[in-house]
């Protein structure tokens, strides 16, 4: 899979405004599709979640926005 920025801009974006816990959609991608991007923005430090397996597949349930993440979506946005 390709690393999408529009959708990791979208999800830093709904990180930033939502409480969490809270459940991450966008419309027109997969919930594998948006579960591998979370995994790259754990991996690179952009945000906190933490890690289960479901659906075949690695899920995450974000925590919180990074400082890093912070400052890359401040520069995105």
């Amino acid at each position: 899979m390709e690393r999408d920025m529009d959708l990791i801009r979208e999800i830093l974006v709904q990180t930033k405004e939502n409480e969490f816990p809270f459940e991450i959609k966008v419309e027109g991608k997969s919930e594998k599709e948006i579960m591998y991007h979370v995994g790259l923005m754990k991996d690179e430090g952009l945000i906190e979640a933490n890690e289960y397996y479901g659906n075949g597949y690695i899920d995450y349930n974000v925590t919180k926005l990074t400082p890093l993440g912070h400052h890359f979506i401040n520069k995105v946005i």
